[in-house]
């Protein structure tokens, strides 16, 4: 069993360890690779695993360290764990830091596809050819990674250390039977969304929201324009999958639970999550619908005390509108809800009967799961 190692020397063997590395991958850099000359390509790739290899003892002990962190006082992490403003302070610190690093992750995607990413924008449309479709994509999941992603993982590591999987609620795995549920859930708030959203769409606007509005609608448009299996995969990577993940752990893992802590008030902080959730996608005609949805899965993690719930819920609801526009494309031109329901009443009623009786056996069986283990 590797042994634990003092901080110090731990620190210095790393810092030894960067350094070898990093002078190793700078070679293999600025040799060009991959060179024509196979020879070199060997040598240059034997280099650097055995730089690896002759350090091979840092992955061995990096466990054993990284157990101990938990009980290591760091000021930074007390801080970040008590202190609300210090902790949105480094938040928006990481998010400032990120999205400059994916707009120059972007302006090198712009390098090398040929394609200006905001006047691509500015000309995208139904017309376009799927080129470009998959530079938008791409682009878009660049942005969301570091947008949500990244962030959260940053600051989960910086506040917990070696417990930042149990403190985002992923160390446990999703339960079937809620899994099921939170499905059938989603199933269920969506008529009920729609609605709203056709309620929303009766609020006034100033011109330059409807003007926005517009051309949201059609960029959402152009790339729900899907002509093979490719570009179906590519939909459901970057509007299903990727934001599944990020936004949920963003949004339920981090915010939400803080905002709890800090308050003590869970449900306060599942609406006011669920808020900020909507106020970042930027569209004034799918606020509320989106604050139901955001508030939905939400409730799912809080009653849960699972964030693989929700993003499973998040990523099948994006997912399932993909699948269907893809399959019966004339049927469903916009991923989004924008049709007004015949019968807004009766939809309202039916869809609230669903998610209240969902919402009960959800709370009933994880009652009872939670009884269980703790008598077992």
């Amino acid at each position: 069993m590797p042994k634990v190692i003092p901080w110090d020397e731990f620190d210095s063997k790393c810092s030894f360890f960067m350094l070898s590395f990093a002078r190793n991958a700078a070679t293999f850099w600025y040799a060009g690779i991959p060179n024509k000359n196979s020879t070199l390509n060997i040598i240059l790739l034997s280099n650097l695993g055995l730089s690896l290899i002759k350090n091979k003892w840092l992955f061995y002990t990096v466990y054993e360290n990284m157990k101990q962190v938990q009980h290591f006082e760091s000021p930074l992490r007390n801080s970040l764990q008590q202190k609300p403003a210090f902790f949105l302070l480094v938040l928006l610190f990481l998010l400032l830091v990120l999205s400059l690093l994916s707009a120059l992750w972007i302006h090198f995607l712009e390098a090398a596809t040929g394609y200006d990413y905001q006047a691509t924008l500015k000309q995208l449309s139904n017309n376009n050819n799927a080129t470009i479709r998959h530079f938008i994509r791409l682009a878009n999941m660049i942005s969301q990674i570091h947008t949500f992603l990244l962030p959260t993982l940053a600051m989960a590591v910086l506040a917990y250390a070696w417990q930042w999987w149990r403190s985002l609620q992923l160390h446990q795995s999703p339960n079937l039977t809620n899994v099921v549920l939170a499905i059938f859930f989603m199933m269920a708030v969506f008529p009920l969304a729609q609605a709203v959203y056709f309620l929303n769409k009766m609020l006034p606007l100033p011109e330059s929201a409807l003007a926005l509005e517009q051309k949201l609608a059609q960029l959402s448009k152009a790339l729900m324009v899907m002509e093979s299996p490719y570009e179906l995969l590519g939909n459901l990577a970057t509007i299903a999958l990727i934001p599944a993940i990020g936004e949920e752990l963003f949004f339920r893992g981090l915010l939400q639970q803080k905002i709890a802590q800090w308050m003590q008030r869970p449900q306060w902080a599942i609406w006011i999550a669920a808020l900020i959730f909507s106020a970042f996608h930027g569209q004034f005609q799918g606020f509320l619908p989106r604050l139901l949805l955001g508030a939905s899965l939400g409730y799912l993690f809080f009653w849960t005390k699972n964030l693989w719930i929700p993003i499973i819920a998040h990523f099948f609801n994006n997912a399932a509108q993909i699948i269907l526009l893809y399959r019966h494309p004339l049927q469903f031109s916009n991923v989004e809800m924008n049709s007004n329901p015949p019968n807004l009443a009766l939809l309202v009623v039916v869809s609230s009967i669903f998610v209240a009786l969902l919402s009960y056996l959800i709370i009933h069986f994880n009652r009872s799961t939670l009884d269980n283990s703790r008598n077992t």
